[in-house]
């Protein structure tokens, strides 16, 4: 919707700002759900009828998450974009194009750009492992290493969210957009991959400061690069990919990093933990190890797909 919205060369910024939903998200349930975790762990379980006995972690679900789908409601305000530049070919009648492409020529197409596509999600499941792994586990490394309470995490790493990441997207958007002012057809790739490469240091120190504070103020420079990217990343797959198959490539896009970043992280994380350091404290440990691997892996697969990226940047300028 966004690439319909906005000319190519604002989407990075117009993707950031879109994202401090996300974002939002992110910290107001740290915060939230760090509080009222402390207000409901020391209740009793609650009997709902037709659900049954709810623990306290599980009452925690039901109390954050039920505000969500009155949130949900408001999708049904907005308004659908017209949609332009619909260069992918038409199978209806003569001067009518085709409401849908199919399946067949999405993966066709992606397949046929294999070369920018590969590197792009390739870099996206590698650095995804360790960055969820990092959200899931982070609080736990506070909660056993530094003996936090889960409402101080909460507190602690919902407002560095708050604070930091809104200005990281902004600067993250902004530089993509200047870079492309000043000739550079990569511009968006370049940025994530500078991003990526300022992240892995900060990640990967985190949890292997030897106090609290200093491990919050490496979580906080690290959450800071990290979020540099989701503009530039996101504005990089929208303008290479036609109209019509956005949304396939979306999917995809999205089904990599929630499969393989949510689904694989944290028990990544799990495993290291378990079957190399033996030791459930040790779960700072497990963090460094995979970010210090990983993530320049995901660095090595951008500068892989740099140089075919900009090519098609500038192939498809005012055509996509």
């Amino acid at each position: 919707m966004l690439a319909d919205l906005f000319p190519r060369e604002q989407l990075p910024r117009a993707v950031s700002v879109l994202n401090f939903g996300f974002i939002a998200g992110i910290g107001l349930s740290a915060i939230l759900g760090g509080t009222v975790i402390g207000a409901l762990e020391h209740l009793p379980p609650v009997t709902l009828p037709a659900v049954g006995v709810l623990r306290p972690w599980q009452l925690t679900f039901l109390t954050v998450g039920i505000p969500g789908l009155l949130v949900a409601l408001l999708m049904g305000t907005v308004v659908e974009p017209a949609r332009r530049e619909l260069l992918a070919p038409a199978s209806g009648s003569a001067g009518t194009p085709a409401r849908s492409i199919p399946v067949r020529d999405v993966v066709g197409y992606l397949w046929s750009n294999r070369a920018v596509y590969g590197p792009m999600y390739g870099a996206l499941a590698l650095q995804s492992i360790p960055a969820q792994g990092n959200i899931s586990w982070g609080p736990a490394f506070f909660i056993r290493v530094h003996h936090w309470t889960p409402r101080h995490v909460g507190l602690a790493f919902g407002t560095v969210t708050l604070v930091v990441a809104p200005v990281a997207l902004m600067v993250g958007g902004l530089l993509a957009e200047r870079l492309a002012r000043r000739g550079y057809h990569d511009a968006n790739l370049r940025v994530q991959l500078l991003a990526i490469c300022l992240w892995v240091p900060g990640a990967t120190l985190m949890p292997l400061m030897p106090t609290a504070p200093l491990a919050l103020t490496a979580f906080g420079a690290s959450l800071f690069f990290a979020m540099m990217a989701p503009g530039p990343q996101n504005a990089a797959l929208q303008s290479i990919t036609p109209n019509r198959m956005r949304g396939q490539a979306t999917a995809l896009f999205l089904f990599v990093f929630n499969i393989i970043g949510f689904g694989c992280g944290p028990t990544v994380i799990a495993l290291i933990t378990d079957h190399v350091f033996h030791d459930d404290a040790r779960v700072g440990s497990a963090l460094a190890l995979a970010t210090a691997i990983l993530g320049p892996l995901s660095a090595l697969a951008l500068v892989r797909g740099l140089n075919p990226y900009g090519r098609l940047i500038a192939a498809t300028a005012g055509k996509l």
